[in-house]
């Protein structure tokens, strides 16, 4: 499983004050702008294995923890813990426990919403946010929202239920034009599904979380960057009157990539890595 046999990357656990442990990876220099990678439901720290060599290579220092329940980190079995509340209490322990100071948050897709209420409660807590095909600035489609019940069973039959296949199916089907998954995504993917705590998260995720849209205003008025990134051909993701988006979170930034769909992290790491970046660029010259 990533990171294994990746140079320049470290891997390990902390332990919150939860006693839970969470996985996570880390690389790039001590000094660097701290920006951490949250991955989106049903991923782990793999999501971001295009896009963290680049962005340590530029001087930040990454952080990209496995979320409660997946990869390597520990699960909950308190229902509250799945809530956005919970989710959004479980990233700020994160932050406290890893020692780090006003991340740039990133949040694809679930931690998209995740990211938002963590600014949201305490915009010092941040320096800036990226959101990358996220919930909070939309919502679920509406035929995820009749087939949740349906996923969230299958989700809690774990390993049982959770084929390869299935992996790879759900991976194809969230996934644009640009680029087809690989094998190894598949793999990467689909290994944490067979530890039986992957299956009681995403089901307690999929029945707990809220997966509804913020109102845009209440973005545009974070007083900090903020830079969102959606694929035109999301499967999963629908923002609220797309074509007047920008205008409503203005002066934040809105991007909308062409032929992407929603897991834009490994479709897209490029434009992702550079939209990081830029923002990161944009708060060095401020700070000087």
């Amino acid at each position: 499983m990533y990171p294994a046999g990746e140079s320049g990357i470290v891997s390990r656990f902390l332990t919150l004050t939860s006693g839970e442990r969470v996985h996570l990876i880390e690389a790039g220099p001590e000094d660097g702008i701290p920006v951490l990678l949250c991955h989106g439901w049903g991923a782990c720290v793999y999501a971001w294995s295009a896009i963290l060599p680049s962005l340590a290579a530029a001087g930040c220092r990454v952080i990209a923890p496995d979320l409660r329940g997946h990869g390597r980190t520990d699960e909950s079995t308190a229902p509250e813990a799945y809530t956005s509340a919970g989710m959004t209490g479980h990233l700020a322990a994160i932050v406290d426990a890893s020692g780090i100071r006003r991340p740039v948050v990133v949040g694809h897709s679930m931690s998209g919403r995740i990211a938002l209420e963590y600014a949201l409660v305490d915009p010092t807590l941040v320096r800036g946010l990226v959101l990358l095909a996220p919930i909070g600035v939309g919502s679920l489609r509406w035929f995820m929202r009749w087939t949740a019940p349906i996923l969230a069973l299958g989700a809690r039959l774990g390993p049982i239920a959770i084929r390869r296949w299935m992996i790879a199916a759900v991976v194809r089907a969230a996934t644009g034009r640009l680029r087809p998954p690989t094998g190894r995504d598949i793999d990467e993917y689909w290994a944490p599904s067979q530890w039986p705590k992957f299956g009681r998260a995403i089901h307690r995720l999929l029945v707990h979380f809220d997966w509804t849209a913020l109102p845009p205003e209440r973005i545009a008025r974070l007083p900090v960057p903020v830079t969102v990134v959606l694929g035109e051909l999301d499967p999963l993701v629908v923002v609220p009157g797309h074509a007047a988006f920008p205008a409503r979170v203005a002066p934040k930034r809105a991007v909308t990539v062409a032929r992407a769909g929603h897991i834009v992290t490994d479709e897209i790491p490029g434009v992702v890595s550079e939209e990081i970046l830029r923002l990161v660029a944009g708060l060095v010259a401020n700070r000087d």
